[in-house]
Order: C-alpha cells, then structure tokens, then sequence
C-alpha cells in the first residue's frame, strides 16, 4: 500500500551566506547528517574565497545539513 509522502518543512537557515554578487544560482555541493562534517566543508570553502552557507531541513525524521555555494552570477560560473 503507497505511503503519502511527508508535507516538506521549511528549512531553517544554520548560516546566512554573505552576498558578493548579484547572480541567482546557487550550487549545493553536499548534504550531511551529521552538522559538524557540513561545517568542516563550508569552512574548508570559506577559507578558499568561496561563499559557502548552509541549511537544515528535516528529511525522513532526521534532520541534514546541506552546503551551498553562491548566489554565482551565471550558469558558467556555477559549472564551474
């Protein structure tokens, strides 16, 4: 018998990302259960001149931690 999935829950903001451009994509580079192992990611990013951020949301009862990159100004920045 289908289960219904679960309503989506807002996600709520870990880190507010710092805007250094105008762009509108954004590139989410890993999802972690475990919130410590997002920050050693994001900070890793940081410290390379990225704007790194991240957020939590609630998937399947747990929660995760995802980590961004951007806002980027263009598609080809984000393929980067």
């Amino acid at each position: 018998m289908p289960v219904a999935p679960a309503p989506p829950v807002p996600e709520a903001e870990v880190t507010a990302p710092v805007v250094t451009s105008t762009g509108n994509w954004v590139v989410q580079l890993g999802s972690f259960s475990t919130a410590a192992n997002a920050q050693s990611l994001r900070q890793t990013l940081v410290s390379q001149g990225y704007n790194a951020y991240t957020l939590s949301a609630r998937v399947d009862g747990g929660e995760i931690t995802r980590v961004f990159v951007g806002p980027l100004i263009d598609r080809a920045a984000a393929d980067k």
